[in-house]
């Protein structure tokens, strides 16, 4: 008789026990499904991008070396996003290559292919359409007619650059430059010896200070050097602003292409 009394204990102690093993696990599943149910989706923010627009960089009110993109879309004009050009964007205009090593230009007619989240969009793939082209001027430099035997006798040739508030230093840039093909055919030389690089120039009260480096003074020779001043300063003279001319190199006019 004791032998069964306590055999219905053992088996009623192992009843309590997988009854209280099953309502602890049934308490953890219905906490996990009102976690479940509470917690609200998340979503991504991320959305396909397609848009023709213009290419800006460095406009007022944009942080500096970062590509935006100005679109229309119907009553909503002149929109804006943030361009973020990677290593995996690809750009396709004449060739195809990656967009960091691309001559992207602002002004640039583009259709922008990428993932936008927030006002971002990683371009995956940029087609050029159209390229803005430069505002250009024209400035005259001077140069040499070989054997002419006027050392200070210059010739005027014209040169496009683009438009720039500094237009002297690009009409001296371009004469550095020396001369074409086609002008070397027609007997054009320049005196100014190569490398020969502008440093500064200045203009105030009609006389332009123009400073280069020392290989300026590497020309040798009473007509090259005549020459040499002819060139630079009739070059600068163009302008009406400069009335007077010196040159300088390392900031010193002293020893400035002496014979």
């Amino acid at each position: 008789m004791n032998k069964k009394i306590g055999l219905l204990l053992i088996i009623l102690a192992l009843l309590i026990g997988m009854g209280t093993y099953a309502l602890i696990r049934l308490n953890q599943r219905i906490d996990t499904i009102n976690t479940e149910t509470t917690t609200p989706p998340q979503t991504s923010q991320q959305i396909n991008f397609v848009e023709t627009g213009t290419l800006t960089r460095n406009n007022p009110g944009q942080p500096q070396g970062e590509w935006f993109l100005i679109y229309e879309q119907p009553g909503a004009p002149a929109l804006n996003v943030q361009l973020n050009i990677t290593q995996n964007s690809q750009c396709f205009n004449s060739t195809q290559l990656p967009c960091t090593q691309a001559n992207l230009q602002p002004g640039d007619r583009v259709l922008i292919r990428g993932v936008r989240e927030n006002n971002t969009v990683e371009v995956t793939r940029l087609e050029v359409i159209t390229t803005e082209q430069p505002q250009t001027n024209t400035v005259v430099v001077f140069f040499s007619q070989q054997g002419e035997q006027d050392c200070t006798k210059v010739i005027p040739v014209k040169r496009n650059v683009e438009e720039t508030p500094r237009i002297g230093e690009a009409a001296i840039e371009q004469l550095l430059l020396g001369t074409t093909a086609e002008e070397q055919e027609q007997g054009l030389i320049t005196n100014i010896p190569e490398n020969t690089q502008l440093q500064n120039l200045t203009i105030e009260d009609g006389t332009a200070t123009v400073d280069f480096n020392t290989t300026l003074n590497t020309a040798a020779g009473s007509c090259r050097v005549q020459a040499i001043r002819a060139q630079i300063t009739q070059t600068l003279q163009q302008f009406p602003t400069v009335e007077e001319v010196i040159i300088t190199v390392n900031g010193s006019e002293e020893e400035v292409l002496q014979p």
